[in-house]
Parts: structure tokens; sequence; C-alpha cells
């Protein structure tokens, strides 16, 4: 690996030590991105603006593990500053992908798990994985992939690349400021989304209670962290946790307290934490089915909590909202 990719690196991993507790609370795909905006110079942060979210599909009663189009298309946002392109197929050779490293030194490969020797679905799951090239040697291609090895480099087998798709970025525009207020502004302009999304976690929490038989929770029964469930709960959980790790920094640059707004990011780290509990529970029934019933109580009593109180912080937000267009 040349210098300059070692300090890229580098730089990635100083920022976990600086921002350890979020990274506990992103998936592989904005683990990779975040590689992408540092070797930017761009504040990382942005990608959690459309963050607070509820998807559940309750005809095959999955909660959405989202693919890489679905993922791009909630990043669009006028806060952040990337363009993705696609590399073509003709140009996914060892040789070219070194120049596509060289010009724009993080590349994006998303990959079914089926196919990635490194990941634990590896022939026994179909799940869309992300990581990045970042670097090379005279043996190969360099991928970082801190989702599951960390930030240490390691060779990729050349023949994976045959199953995997390739991704540069681009400025698509000058960085945007970022405050408080204005991030609520626009949270609360999508209010209808959040409002529908509010009312699939009660269709959400109506299957659950009918559900007969744990097993009809787990679609991958070799494996209950590759179920859906499970990792759709940690991705719901999550999206709680960045939405408030943004706006607690972006408070933290405000010149005054304001208990109002500090209530706000707090109640959303408190939803992020019940909603971990409930995945936590759906676990517990993968090892202990017999606790069906008392556990579906259990989860109706938490996601009714939840409710309450994801309706609470629209509220708080639509009234900070509009002291500041009262002024």
């Amino acid at each position: 690996m040349n210098s300059e990719m070692y300090l890229i690196i580098k730089k990635g991993c100083d920022t976990v030590e600086r921002n350890s507790g979020i990274y506990s609370h992103m998936d592989c795909f904005l683990m990779t991105m975040e590689l992408v905006y540092t070797s930017m110079n761009l504040d990382f942060k942005t990608m959690f603006v459309n963050a607070w979210r509820f998807d559940y599909n309750p005809d095959n009663k999955n909660l959405a593990v989202y693919s890489y189009e679905e993922y791009m298309k909630m990043l669009n946002s006028g806060y952040l500053e990337v363009s993705r392109k696609q590399i073509p197929k003709k140009d996914v050779t060892v040789e070219k992908l070194k120049k596509y490293i060289d010009k724009y030194q993080t590349v994006v490969m998303t990959i079914d798990c089926l196919c990635c020797p490194w990941h634990r679905g590896y022939h026994v799951a179909s799940i869309w994985h992300a990581c990045a090239l970042t670097g090379y040697t005279e043996e190969g291609i360099l991928c970082t992939d801190p989702f599951i090895k960390g930030y240490e480099t390691f060779l990729v087998p050349e023949y994976v690349f045959e199953y995997g798709d390739f991704y540069y970025y681009t400025f698509a525009a000058d960085p945007q400021d970022m405050n408080m207020d204005g991030l609520m502004k626009y949270i609360i302009s999508k209010e209808d989304s959040i409002m529908e999304g509010i009312k699939m976690i009660q269709v959400f929490d109506e299957d659950i209670r009918k559900t007969e038989k744990c097993s009809d929770l787990f679609d991958i029964p070799e494996d209950i962290y590759l179920c859906t469930i499970t990792n759709g709960l940690k991705a719901i959980s999550d999206y709680r946790y960045q939405l408030a790790f943004l706006l607690e920094g972006l408070y933290s640059k405000r010149k005054k307290e304001d208990e109002k707004r500090k209530e706000i990011y707090t109640l959303l780290y408190h939803t992020s934490d019940i909603w971990l509990k409930v995945q936590h529970m759906i676990v517990r029934l993968f090892y202990e089915p017999r606790r069906l019933e008392k556990t579906k109580e259990k989860i109706s009593n938490h996601i009714m909590s939840i409710i309450d109180i994801e309706k609470k912080i629209l509220s708080e937000m639509k009234e900070c909202v509009n002291e500041c267009n009262s002024y």
C-alpha cells in the first residue's frame, strides 16, 4: 500500500477512536461509506439525516433489510455532498481497479455474502454486503471491511471480483452547513412518512402477537444473526442512535442550554435502547421457544412505549421549529 493510502486508513482508525460509540451502531454500508467520506475530507455523520424510519412489509412479515440501491435513495438529501458512479464490468480487472483506487482513493464493493469468503454468510445465506477497496500491492487489491474485519487491510482473492459491483464517488455539491434547528425542520418536512412508519410499528406488533410458532420468525434457521428479523431490529435501533448522535453533536455547537432540544436526542437514544431490548428478546426466543407467549407480551409493552415516545419526539421537534419561525 502506498503512503497516501496508509494515511487514509490511519485517519479512519483515528476517527473510530474519537467516535467509538457510533461505530457499534453502523452497518457494513455506513462503515464503508465512512471510509469514502473520510477520504474526501467530509463529515460522515451527514449520512444520518434520514435515519429515523421504520420499514415493514406486512405481506411477507419482514422488516426491511436494504439493498445498496435502496440505501442510496435514502441517502439522497441536500445535506449530502457525494455522487456515486458504477464502474463498468469491463473495467473490473485488477489493473484497472488499481487505477480507480489511485484516482478516487476508496472504491466501494457490494457483494452477496454467499460469494464473500470472509463473511459468516458465505455459502449459507443471501445478504448483500458492502466493503471498500482502499489500496493495492504487487500481490493484488487490498480491501478494508470495518464491519467484519476492522481496519486492517487484506488481499481480496481475485475470483471474488467476478461476483461484486463496484462504485466510486465524486463531489456532488459544496458541503452544506448544518445546525440542529435546520435539521429538525428538514425532518418534520417528512412528517407524513415518519407517522406512516409509526403506524407500521403497530402493525409489526400485531403480527408478532399473532405468531404461533417461534420458527415462523426465523428465515435462516442455521444462524440467528443472519435472520431478517434480528438484522432488521438491530438496524432500527441503530437508526435512532445515529440520528440522536447527529442531533447531540449539533446541539453541542449551540451557545446556550435548551432542555427541550436536549430531551429530543435523549429520547431518541432511549428508543434505540428499547428497540435493542426487543431484538434481544427475539434472539432469546431462538434458543428458548417455550417462552413465546410471555415474550410476546413483553415485546408488545415495549413497542407501545416506543410509539408514545416517538410521537413525543416528533411533537417536540415541531414545537422547537415553530418557536424558531416565530422569532
